[in-house]
């Protein structure tokens, strides 16, 4: 069963972007929460403590933060990642966040802002960005600069393209891209080459890799609320599709620790795909609230409704 001891956290502004340090337990929470409002935006970090939540506040003005990254750290000092309408790195320290630097891109004509990002679990020095323009980044933190940049998409046939969504496979050097035209694509970073492309037939909104078997790609349509795979080994046709119990999907992740996908969606629903068993529905939980984003890490899962923040431990058994 879950485990529903749970945390909540209350701001009087609108939460937006969330992320869970994978430093984390359920007795030891770190988390960073981007908020919209008067005032402009903040990021706030919040650890566990037995009163509640300790916080430090990094205040971002009128930049837009889209989605935040934890980068794994083995530093006392936690470094994040926030996308939006700039691309910056923080750090956590002991009584606030330190912004150290903007990303900046190789080009001139940069768009921006940026709302596709990922980085591997343990190439932790390689991000992969994608924004409003047809241009995908490959950028060296440890150096802060952009490594490599290439044109995703031919404007010849559409001057009006950008990246949707983007994620990267188990395999580090292999990602897949999705654009707002429903193109699919995967590149492969040694080669410098885009391996496929495809144009998917539903309207998907994101891009997962089944990090058990690494040639499964998953396309997701949040309005439909369905769910396809494609195996990257002939892409041509989907093998599979899930037809959810959502009447929409709201964010899909590949929980890592559970070896499982896992949606949420308009119906206040959270569903568990166990990756051991083909991906069939597993567990279901239903909240008495609306979901607007998620997260997860170590067993934690974390739901953003509005105003609230709530963690508890997604331990089944």
């Amino acid at each position: 069963m879950l485990n529903t001891n749970s945390n909540q956290f209350v701001h009087s502004k609108l939460i937006y972007a969330c992320a869970i340090s994978p430093k984390s337990t359920l007795d030891n929470q770190r988390i960073i929460l981007g908020t919209i409002g008067p005032g402009g935006q903040q990021i706030i970090q919040l650890q566990s403590t037995q009163e509640g939540y300790k916080q430090k506040t990094y205040h971002l003005h009128n930049a837009f933060s889209a989605k935040l990254l934890y980068l794994n750290s083995t530093e006392a000092n936690e470094r994040f990642v926030s996308a939006g309408e700039k691309l910056q790195i923080f750090k956590s320290e002991d009584q606030k966040i330190s912004h150290i630097c903007d990303l900046i891109p190789l080009s001139k004509e940069y768009v921006g802002p940026t709302f596709a990002l990922d980085i591997h679990q343990d190439q932790q020095n390689r991000l992969i960005s994608g924004s409003m323009d047809p241009t995908i980044r490959i950028w060296d933190l440890e150096k802060r600069k952009c490594q490599y940049q290439f044109i995703a998409y031919d404007l010849s046939k559409d001057s009006d393209q950008y990246t949707l969504d983007l994620n990267i496979a188990q395999e580090s050097n292999i990602f897949a891209f999705l654009n707002n035209h429903n193109q699919i694509g995967i590149y492969d970073i040694r080669s410098k080459m885009g391996i496929h492309k495809i144009k998917g037939k539903l309207q998907y909104n994101q891009l997962l890799w089944n990090k058990k078997q690494d040639n499964i790609l998953i396309a997701i349509d949040y309005e439909a609320g369905l769910i396809d795979f494609y195996d990257t080994r002939d892409f041509k046709n989907k093998y599979k599709r899930i037809r959810t119990d959502h009447r929409s999907i709201v964010k899909a992740e590949w929980f890592q620790e559970r070896n499982s996908l896992i949606t949420a969606g308009l119906d206040r629903q959270i569903i568990l795909y166990e990756g051991d068993k083909y991906l069939e529905p597993q567990f279901g939980l239903t909240k008495n609230y609306d979901i607007d984003n998620f997260c997860c890490q170590n067993n934690l899962f974390g739901l953003v409704s509005e105003y609230t923040f709530e963690i508890f431990s997604f331990e089944t058994q």
